[in-house]
């Protein structure tokens, strides 16, 4: 756990730079936990579906950040930075057993090639350690590869502090969103509970396992709300911004605004997306079915459904 989570009131302020844009929270830390201090989203895609992220965006997403941060509660200039699956790669990889300085040298060799990286292309991973696999007669390690290329990352920090923001961490945001869910993780009998989630974005899904507190399966998956919209769109007929509006409306109505959804639009809604969620649980079972031949431990009861 960070330090910043024990040893300061304050956090940094943390901001997810995720496809629609950025979000942006900010936590206390008091005698009796967490309290919010804010939260905030800025709607600005910092990039098109099939278009990499351009500077200007990325300057202009930076300066509503700036604004946000001073014109809101949050206070002080420390920050740490989520990055999400667009930016980056994953792979589990099998390592044979080892002490953890042979393990890190064995991976630190290994990692730019396994996740895909050309020769000279500069790159940034870490590397998550699942759990023990057996095969055989043979013991290993599960690792969990993460990597990302430097340049978009450095844009990133560097554009922010041009705003006098201080990036402390950057992190995937698969990490942050696991953290959520395990840090009430304190009896020892909970340590091999299973967790699963999902993750819904706007262009990609990530598919977690959790066993306790350690992150034993992550997969990104090329899914999310706006394939859903196209969908919804082509069954209804009309253009993905009245779509859109659209969906907004029925989530409105429902989230006691006092608005009754209309039934009608939820069902062409619901029929235009099904096929897609149809493959998404196909996924998500095939991927809890990996983790049960791997660590040969128990199954999730449930599946948890997030995103934005």
């Amino acid at each position: 756990m960070p330090n910043w989570l024990t040893t300061q009131r304050a956090c940094p302020i943390g901001i997810d730079f995720c496809a629609s844009g950025a979000k942006l929270v900010q936590l206390r830390r008091g005698r009796n936990g967490f309290s919010l201090i804010d939260t905030a989203r800025i709607d600005m895609p910092l990039y098109q579906e099939a278009e990499p992220p351009t500077s200007a965006r990325l300057e202009d997403l930076c300066d509503a950040i700036k604004r946000t941060i001073e014109t809101e509660r949050f206070i002080g200039r420390k920050c740490v930075l989520a990055v999400e699956n667009r930016f980056l790669r994953v792979r589990s990889v099998r390592q044979p057993s080892m002490p953890p300085d042979e393990l890190r040298r064995a991976i630190t060799l290994e990692a730019h090639s396994r996740l895909g990286f050309g020769e000279g292309e500069e790159s940034q991973f870490g590397w998550l350690t699942a759990g023990e696999v057996t095969q055989g007669e043979a013991r290993g390690q599960e690792v969990i590869l993460v990597g990302a290329r430097t340049d978009p990352i450095q844009r990133m920090v560097m554009a922010l502090a041009r705003r006098g923001l201080i990036a402390v961490a950057v992190e995937p945001a698969f990490v942050g969103c696991a953290r959520c869910f395990t840090r009430f993780i304190r009896r020892a009998s909970e340590q091999q509970d299973v967790h699963a989630v999902v993750d819904i974005g706007l262009h990609s899904t990530g598919v977690m396992l959790l066993r306790g507190k350690n992150i034993a399966f992550y997969k990104p998956l090329e899914f999310g709300g706006e394939k859903m919209a196209k969908s919804a769109a082509e069954r209804l007929g009309l253009d993905l911004e009245a779509v859109r509006e659209l969906r907004l409306q029925q989530l409105r109505a429902g989230s006691g605004s006092g608005i009754t959804p209309d039934p009608k639009v939820d069902r062409a809604i619901f029929e235009g997306v099904r096929p897609l969620i149809g493959d998404l649980a196909r996924e998500v079972a095939l991927c809890i079915r990996y983790y049960s031949v791997t660590f040969r431990g128990s199954r999730p009861r449930a599946c948890m459904v997030v995103g934005g």
